[in-house]
């Protein structure tokens, strides 16, 4: 096993406290909690590695993260060599045609739509999470919350 994946183990021990910290049950925690819960793993963080992990869990600067998000921000900053993160990029490009960084909502509704069966979750439900993924409602999907969009849809299957 790459030394920067998660193990099944280490997922649930970070979601009991992640959960411990959502004392409103509102499935979000603050930003300022992420250090806390990531103390005492192997993954805990300090400094810029914090900042940058924070911004990419989290950057619409909400000041809140979901799990998945916290998820998705630890994936960013400790990538597993030659895995996920290259796919998902690699799968973030081919939605991407114009090389913008960018990919429209609706055509990823679409697409995704299409191999639902493959996901194992309703069109309905693909839809919803896309759009919501689409914080700034600008009708595009930048990686970051594309990865954060599919690591909830995988929550659901």
């Amino acid at each position: 096993m790459d030394k920067n994946t998660l193990t099944k183990e280490e997922i649930e021990s970070l979601h009991e406290l992640f959960n411990f910290y959502d004392k409103s049950g509102t499935g979000t925690i603050p930003t300022s909690d992420v250090r806390n819960i990531l103390k005492g793993s192997r993954f805990a963080v300090e400094g810029n590695a914090l900042k940058r992990l924070v911004s990419a869990a989290d950057p619409k600067d909400c000041g809140a993260v979901t799990f998945p998000q916290l998820l998705s921000g630890l994936q960013l900053l400790h990538p597993a060599e030659g895995g996920p993160r290259e796919e998902l990029l690699s799968a973030f490009r081919l939605f991407d045609k114009q090389n913008t960084g960018l990919v429209d909502v609706a055509e990823l509704i679409g697409i995704m739509a299409k191999i639902k069966g493959e996901l194992g979750v309703g069109e309905d439900e693909i839809a919803q999470l896309v759009r919501e993924a689409d914080f700034d409602r600008d009708g595009k999907i930048d990686y970051q919350e594309f990865v954060r969009t599919l690591f909830e849809i995988e929550q659901l299957s």
